[in-house]
């Protein structure tokens, strides 16, 4: 497409031009091709996420490769095939994908970030804390946060809580209605032993996310650690009729005896 434009506004192709009419619908078939083009890798994408959604993940990639087969840099493409090959368990093909992109392409972001992704599911936390810190530097003032909220989870998994914290403030700053995230800052509370803290950010991941169980288990077990075991329990009922199986054992070993 680059190489017709470019013919187009060639100074001399121009002069051999003279009747306007023609240059215009010239112009006008360009604007259709690239807008149909773009509507065309919308349209592909929208399908390959659903794919994974209904987890039809070898289909989904199927989708993503017919993208990347003409640009190799398309970064929801890049995202899309790395998670589908992940849920597919494929880890060394995903990470054979990403480290393919990083050799063709060293200044992508978005293939560090898929080899982050694929050594964080190997376990490999301190490479994949590595590969999202690269990411981040080349993205330099464009959107990082998804990159920062896994970056995050990768310290946790490191116990490096403080950074960990550092990330998901950032995050939070920027995205205020992830319930997830409050989930993820709440469990470090927990851990450093911060309950007050820790129960605040579990009932706001409550508040965004009603349905999950195991958020009103982890802000009982909580509110048990800060000594309240009234609204502990009430949150292991509520997680109990969630059906969270530890939560209602709880129920009947803390709870039935006390009230």
């Amino acid at each position: 497409m680059s190489a017709i434009f470019t013919l187009i506004i060639n100074n001399k192709l121009m002069k051999r031009i003279k009747n306007k009419k023609i240059l215009f619908n010239i112009f006008f078939i360009i604007f259709t091709i690239s807008s149909f083009s773009q509507e065309n890798t919308d349209t592909i994408l929208q399908r390959g996420y659903s794919l994974i959604e209904n987890k039809k993940y070898n289909e989904a990639i199927a989708e993503f490769d017919k993208i990347l087969s003409s640009d190799k840099t398309n970064e929801r493409a890049i995202t899309g095939k790395t998670n589908a090959l992940l849920l597919l368990n494929k880890y060394d093909e995903a990470l054979s994908f990403a480290n393919n992109g990083i050799n063709n392409f060293p200044n992508n972001p978005y293939y560090y970030y898929a080899s982050g992704m694929v050594n964080h599911f190997n376990k490999q936390y301190k490479k994949a804390v590595e590969m999202y810190t690269k990411a981040i530097s080349l993205l330099k003032n464009e959107n990082t946060d998804k990159i920062l909220f896994s970056r995050a989870i990768s310290y946790i998994e490191l116990k490096y809580y403080e950074e960990a914290l550092n990330d998901l403030n950032i995050f939070i700053s920027n995205n205020d209605n992830n319930s997830n995230a409050y989930f993820q800052r709440g469990r470090i509370y927990f851990i450093l032993g911060e309950y007050p803290n820790a129960i605040e950010d579990f009932n706001k991941a409550i508040g965004l996310n009603k349905t999950n169980g195991y958020l009103y288990y982890n802000l009982g077990m909580t509110y048990f650690k800060n000594n309240d075991p009234k609204n502990a329990c009430i949150n292991l009922q509520n997680a109990c009729q969630l059906g969270i199986g530890d939560a209602c054992k709880m129920v009947i070993t803390d709870c039935a005896k006390k009230f």
